[in-house]
């Protein structure tokens, strides 16, 4: 057994270059032996031999020692860890599970295996598999911290999700596991949200009784209740079902300022559609409108992998039909949210979307609608983290009527030319650039297509919380994806030809 176990140990030390530590007694490598690493083909080459022997072995019924079964385990988890960074994850998780099943002290793959279940949002055993990882090897035990950091900032984007759309019960239990499985590394973050959740209880319960209150008679005191929950939560779920109990029971409902500050004309109408509330002048501007609101919400849910949130407050519309009104409303907005040449922009932190209608309203609810929906559903999706320019302006071409073809057709001809502009510089800007704005929305939109081609929704939605750990999108791309710049580069101006 000599000599084939020399060749597993020679085998072992190419594992260890992508597991960052190895077993046994090939421990440690020079710098001339670092600096001659095999290429990663060439270790998955490796790690698919020694499988190969293994199953082999298996096959004949042979009896692994221990140093054999740790070795083989230490390929299973190479070609586990290749297979996670191709996100291809049911594959990934069958790998390293054989590698614990052969090794169950394989700390690594039981790390990596938190990774997988994080990567899915199985948020506890994600938290169950790090402890593990932990209690198998002391000397992982920082990195597993941070692992469980990460984690713990992970689950806390769907608490923050939550409570910005009202969701109590929704956004408690999930406070209520983090405050038990990783209370150590995110105590903090939990008390803060805890106490960012006393008011909306305090709603709830307000509406629960103002509701309880107009099931009886008389129901003054259940009118009173309700106004007091429209006046006290404006923008939230709770005002929004006030003021729908109050509209049906023939009471006049709470209007308050939109998020622009902006006081709505009292002559305005209002009507209601799953995830819209949208006030109008007249009828001709409502026509369609209803409609295309909810096709484009259904469209950005599913294209964005947006489904995993089930929202309940709606996202208010407000339609301008009158030049003069809009003309009014831009005057007494300058210098806020509203750009003066646009017939239509959104309020992404107010959950708002403002239209004027009166002119070619087709392109409007066909083009602009959607755009202006995208911004403000992919500001609730991430909430107070980051997002760079292109990646908002990407998402949001891309859910305009033949957003993507016409983006393509742009690009594909600017690439050939070797007319846009370097990668670098379009993730890296904070404003919108003075030069070449067409360009810079159409080259934004196939980057964001190239990322769901390459690597799916949810390499996607990896990208756009990895921005709360760094704002530099360049070392982003090199966290989710696992490639440099310049290598994401030439795969999208491949993609984009």
């Amino acid at each position: 057994m000599a000599a084939p176990l020399l060749r597993l140990c020679a085998v072992l030390l190419v594992v260890a270059v992508l597991a960052g530590g190895c077993a046994g007694s090939c421990t440690s490598k020079d710098a001339s032996e670092e600096q001659q690493k095999p290429s990663r083909a060439a270790r998955l080459a490796a790690w698919t031999k020694r499988i190969e022997e293994h199953r082999e072995l298996v096959r004949q019924g042979a009896t692994l020692s221990d140093e054999q079964r740790e070795l083989f385990a230490d390929a299973y988890y190479g070609v586990g860890v290749s297979l996670f960074r191709e996100r291809k994850r049911t594959e990934a998780e069958a790998y390293l599970r054989e590698a614990l099943r052969l090794w169950p002290k394989h700390a690594r793959a039981m790390l990596r295996l938190g990774d997988l279940y994080a990567a899915k949002r199985e948020f506890k055993a994600a938290a169950q598999a790090y402890e593990q990882a932990g209690k198998l090897d002391v000397a992982l035990r920082q990195t597993v911290r941070k692992r469980r950091t990460r984690l713990a900032n992970l689950v806390l984007l769907v608490a923050d999700q939550r409570l910005r759309d009202s969701q109590v019960t929704g956004a408690k239990q999930v406070l209520e596991f983090v405050e038990t499985y990783l209370g150590d590394v995110a105590g903090d973050e939990v008390r803060e949200r805890l106490r960012a959740l006393e008011p909306l209880l305090r709603a709830e319960r307000l509406l629960a009784e103002g509701k309880e209150a107009i099931a009886r008679h008389p129901k003054d005191q259940g009118y009173k209740k309700l106004r007091q929950v429209a006046t006290e939560y404006p923008r939230t779920y709770f005002a929004q079902e006030a003021n729908r109990l109050l509209e049906e029971n023939g009471q006049k409902i709470v209007l308050h300022d939109t998020a622009t500050g902006y006081k709505l004309p009292p002559h305005w109408r209002r009507t209601t559609t799953q995830h819209f509330e949208i006030y109008y002048e007249k009828n001709a501007a409502l026509t369609g409108a209803k409609r295309v609101a909810e096709d484009a919400f259904a469209r950005i849910t599913r294209t964005f992998g947006m489904g995993d949130i089930e929202w309940k407050t709606r996202i208010a519309v407000y339609l301008f039909s009158d030049d003069e009104a809009w003309a009014n409303f831009v005057v007494a907005n300058k210098g806020k949210a509203i750009m003066e040449w646009s017939a239509a922009f959104a309020v992404p932190w107010g959950n708002e979307m403002y239209m004027h209608v009166s002119e070619d309203k087709s392109t409007l609810l066909e083009h602009v609608l959607p755009h202006e929906l995208a911004h403000v559903m992919h500001h609730r999706y991430v909430g107070g983290v980051y997002q760079p320019i292109f990646l908002k302006e990407g998402i949001a071409i891309s859910m305009e009527k033949d957003g993507v073809k016409d983006a393509r057709d742009e690009i594909e001809r600017r690439v050939q030319r070797g007319a846009v502009y370097p990668l670098k510089q379009l993730i890296g800007f904070t404003e919108y650039p003075e030069r070449d704005v067409r360009l810079f929305y159409a080259q934004s939109a196939t980057v964001v297509g190239f990322i769901i081609h390459t690597y799916g929704l949810d390499g996607l939605k990896e990208f756009m919380f990895a921005f709360k750990d760094t704002p530099n999108a360049a070392v982003a791309i090199e966290e989710v994806f696992g490639i440099s710049l310049d290598t994401f580069e030439a795969k999208w101006k491949k993609y984009a030809r």
